[in-house]
């Protein structure tokens, strides 16, 4: 009798544990699998970035640190990141004499190039690019003009951005004749060509309004970020993007830098 209550206890003890093991088995063999729940991943989003560029006629009121010092500030309290200037001066290579490109280079520590257009009263005029990125590749382009007229050109820079390059051209065209500024842009489009699939920026002065004739036709193959403020439509100053989808110009500012300078802020969208 002592053995048979042996048994039965024994016979007990190995059903509660046996139990709730073949219950666990036959749950997870016939449950649904955990790795059929899984959603694949979403789709890759493109990265984009913003670059605040501004462009600006200094019409040679640079003239010593005070004045360069002056304009900095501003520029800083607009957070530019990258500065296209146009009749700005420098001493003719060799000569001794205030070089503003250098200066504001130094007051906003940013890379500073310059590009020669004309000798300006002892001087060298002509159009710079300075950035708070690192500029790939420089170049100083002659744009077309007629016997006697005052001397036009662009100084380029390919800026590296971090998610990519954005070329960046800073000129000013003829001031006189419409057929000038057109054969102008015509050269523009020339220079351009070779960094066909690259995002390329156009800024200056283009000395008419948007209704002109060159500004037409930059129209043909450039987004113009003036069309995004009516305000902006008659400025001489013109900002525009080649016509691609990975960049886009988002807002436009007209700023005053005292009496005579005006520009305007643009911020652009880049996708990588």
């Amino acid at each position: 009798m002592r053995r048979r209550d042996d048994l039965l206890r024994y016979g007990t003890s190995v059903a509660a544990i046996l139990i709730p093991f073949v219950a666990a088995c036959v749950l997870n063999s016939c449950g649904p699998s955990k790795e059929a729940a899984v959603v694949p991943p979403a789709a890759k989003k493109a990265m984009t970035s913003t670059v605040k560029i501004l462009t600006l006629n200094a019409r040679h009121t640079l003239k010593d640190r005070s004045d360069v010092r002056k304009l900095a500030r501003i520029i800083k309290s607009h957070g530019v990141e990258i500065l296209a200037v146009q009749q700005v001066e420098r001493p003719e290579e060799g000569n001794d004499g205030f070089d503003a490109v250098k200066e504001l280079g130094k007051e906003l520590d940013m890379y500073n190039f310059f590009g020669k257009a004309r000798y300006f009263e002892g001087v060298s005029s002509g159009n710079a690019v300075l950035s708070m990125y690192p500029v790939r590749q420089t170049i100083v382009q002659d744009l077309p003009v007629a016997k006697g007229k005052v001397r036009r050109s662009i100084a380029f820079g390919s800026v590296d951005v971090g998610l990519r390059n954005v070329d960046v051209a800073s000129t000013e065209l003829d001031d006189e004749s419409s057929s000038e500024r057109v054969s102008e842009v015509e050269e523009i489009f020339s220079f351009a060509k070779p960094y066909a699939g690259e995002l390329f920026v156009v800024c200056g002065d283009f000395n008419e309004p948007m209704s002109g004739k060159a500004s037409a036709r930059m129209g043909e193959h450039f987004t113009v970020a003036n069309a995004l403020e009516k305000s902006t439509e008659n400025t001489d100053q013109r900002l525009y993007v080649i016509n691609d989808p990975k960049i886009r110009p988002l807002s436009i500012e007209k700023l005053r830098f005292g009496n005579s300078v005006e520009g305007l802020l643009v911020t652009i969208e880049v996708t990588q």
